[in-house]
């Protein structure tokens, strides 16, 4: 209930816009990119504008029934050691994880451990934790300056990560492709 409370639809809006600044920058500057051939630019633009930028936990998580689906059970049962109750409370996850309306919950990032913000390169996704949305990385009703020199420049250090060297490249919409992201 405490994400819910602190997460309601204004702070996320206020949170969308100013992660989607530090992409419009991103994608306004990159053709004038100097060191990079033409190719390179637009695939480089098409690809950052195609990044999906995940809150976790999404919504549905921090609602009702949501919340109670992952913390309800019977692992918090008074009486049991505690390699009973982890035993109980990872058999109860495992439960949660496979099902289809809640399997998302497995996939995003834990909330207290680094990196806050993260990007995936199969899904062209940048995964954002609940975490990294407090002070001091984050205030809601904070300047330019403390968006660009916190949050923002986590998030923007996360986004070039769509054109590493290293592994697979993949296209703006997150296939396979045999041009490399840099050359």
């Amino acid at each position: 209930m405490y994400l819910a409370a602190r997460f309601k639809a204004e702070r996320r809006a206020i949170i969308d816009e100013q992660v989607g600044n530090v992409r419009r920058v991103a994608v306004a500057k990159t053709p004038s990119l100097s060191w990079a051939d033409d190719l390179f630019k637009r695939k480089a633009v098409d690809k950052l504008r195609n990044i999906t930028t995940v809150l976790w936990p999404p919504h549905g998580l921090t609602a009702q029934p949501g919340d109670s689906v992952l913390y309800g059970g019977d692992f918090l049962k008074e009486g049991r050691s505690f390699v009973e109750s982890w035993i109980a409370a990872l058999e109860h996850w495992r439960r949660v994880s496979t099902d289809p309306e809640f399997s998302d919950s497995s996939k995003g990032p834990w909330n207290l451990i680094a990196p806050l913000i993260r990007y995936v390169p199969a899904l062209n996704t940048i995964w954002m934790s609940a975490a990294c949305l407090s002070r001091p990385a984050f205030y809601a009703a904070g300047t330019t300056a403390t968006v660009y020199g916190s949050l923002g420049s986590s998030y923007a250090h996360e986004l070039v990560k769509a054109f590493d060297t290293t592994g697979l490249a993949f296209d703006a919409v997150g296939r396979i492709t045999d041009y490399p992201a840099f050359d």
